[in-house]
């Protein structure tokens, strides 16, 4: 029951790079069974637990509540100007002001997270710096990487500051969760 195998499954791209392979874990049968017990368990107590901006694999949550907002915050954005970043990460930050929701009673969007897929969001080139500094600092104290290959800023709306950034800037597209958000600025 401790004992597992790791093979590979392709993802996308080149199949000669390693990049482009995801590594997967074989379980024994016995394993599985008491994971999935433990899971039924805790799984009343998750939404508790869990933040709401996480969606994945939470009873009552779904992928599609992050990409229904990412598409609702950009729309509102473009409708009245307001400035809006949406800083796509591969890989939790709460040191931003977010983005002020539409009839919700004050409450602001500031992250969104599906599984290790994360989407901060800020209203300035502050909050933006702050965002990518944080991911930066956690990266250097746990070893995590981003993939850089893989993520980027969108930008909507009008921004008056001038923005300084490792990420690529994007301003009519963004993919996130595997959808592509494609936007005609008028």
């Amino acid at each position: 029951m401790r004992q597992s195998t790791i093979t590979r499954i392709p993802k996308k791209g080149d199949l000669k790079d390693l990049r482009n392979w995801r590594p997967i874990n074989l379980l024994s049968v016995d394993y599985k069974i008491m994971t999935k017990a433990l899971t039924k368990r805790f799984q009343s107590h998750l939404p508790a637990v869990i933040a709401a901006d996480q969606t994945c694999s939470i009873p009552e949550r779904s992928i599609n509540d992050n990409l229904l907002m990412v598409r609702d915050v950009i729309l509102h954005s473009q409708e009245r100007g307001s400035p809006l970043g949406l800083l796509s990460l591969d890989h939790q930050i709460r040191r931003i002001p977010g983005y002020q929701l539409p009839g919700a009673g004050g409450e602001r969007l500031r992250v969104m997270a599906y599984m290790d897929d994360i989407t901060i969001v800020g209203t300035d080139s502050r909050s933006i710096t702050t965002a990518t500094k944080a991911v930066d600092d956690y990266c250097a104290a746990t070893g995590a990487l981003v993939n850089r290959g893989k993520s980027e800023l969108f930008l909507s709306g009008h921004w008056h500051e001038t923005l300084t950034t490792s990420f690529p800037v994007k301003t009519e597209t963004i993919k996130l969760l595997g959808i592509t958000f494609t936007w005609l600025l008028a």
